[in-house]
């Protein structure tokens, strides 16, 4: 009988990792706690304040001598923007402003490199080379005696907007793929059968405590090389003649990171043991 561990809003685990985000890591249960932390609560605690804060400037103003039909107009204006992403994408990026940063960055080396026409491209922590493959669509018309059939087919010209906006969330996926393959060969060695999708990973459920171990020893492992700044080395070796954004890159590791929050442990080694949130890591 499988049972399945799950990642706790993986990509955003993932990001707070790259960043060495200490908040960001407590909200999605990279480190534990006497619960486990609801990152979707959290998100929502945080609209609510945003909501609450444009209700309480409004009656503020000047409670005696602002005009009603006005009042009425600021608040439908108010009330209109709660009902749009913007307040929901203003909070996620307050809670997690390593991430934003981080995206933007990935986005912006993306458009550099698109911008001359040429796909992105990476190699993962463990080897593998990525390459988007994103590229406008041209027509190619086949006349036959009967009709006359149009086909699309890629040209040489990149996609440069999709290959910007695709880029973060595919690196993060490249780095989720690793993690899921470190931790497949190490239960394979430990004698575990696993198997996995995305950020589900499955074992037999007498085995569950010894994967969950194992995913996290990888975790870490993973996020001790500088995986940010092999990329940026690896864009300016593939593209000498660009210059990519600067991006500060945290120089805590990913060890102290976690030794530095507030949990009882006293190792790495014991906080990964003892953890039970992230998969809820898992």
């Amino acid at each position: 009988m499988p049972v399945h561990q799950d990642g706790s809003c993986n990509g955003l685990q993932h990001y707070a990792a790259l960043g060495r985000d200490k908040l960001g890591a407590a909200a999605v249960n990279l480190v534990g706690g006497d619960k486990p932390a609801d990152v979707y609560s959290g998100i929502a605690a945080r609209v609510l304040d945003i909501m609450r804060n444009d209700a309480e400037k409004d009656p503020a103003t000047n409670p005696n001598a602002l005009h009603a039909r006005l009042l009425i107009n600021q608040v439908d204006r108010k009330l209109g923007e709660a009902d749009s992403y913007d307040t929901t994408l203003t909070a996620l990026g307050e809670m997690f402003e390593a991430a934003r940063s981080i995206m933007s960055w990935l986005g912006e080396c993306a458009k550099v490199i698109a911008s001359e026409n040429q796909p992105v491209r990476w190699i993962t922590p463990l080897g593998l080379p990525v390459v988007q493959p994103y590229r406008q669509l041209g027509r190619h018309l086949i006349k036959t005696s009967l009709q006359v059939l149009t086909l699309q087919r890629e040209t040489d010209k990149v996609m440069v907007k999709r290959q910007r906006t695709a880029f973060p969330p595919n690196f993060v996926h490249s780095l989720d793929g690793s993690h899921m393959m470190m931790t497949a060969v190490a239960c394979k060695k430990a004698g575990l059968n696993f198997a996995g999708v995305h950020d589900s990973y499955w074992t037999h459920a007498c085995d569950i405590d010894e994967m969950n171990r194992i995913l996290r020893e990888k975790f870490v492992e993973l996020y001790e090389a500088p995986i940010l700044e092999n990329l940026l080395e690896g864009f300016q070796q593939s593209f000498p003649t660009l210059t990519f954004p600067p991006y500060q890159i945290a120089e805590t590791s990913i060890s102290e990171m976690f030794l530095n929050l507030p949990i009882s442990s006293t190792s790495l080694s014991q906080m990964i043991a003892r953890q039970q949130c992230p998969f809820c890591l898992f």
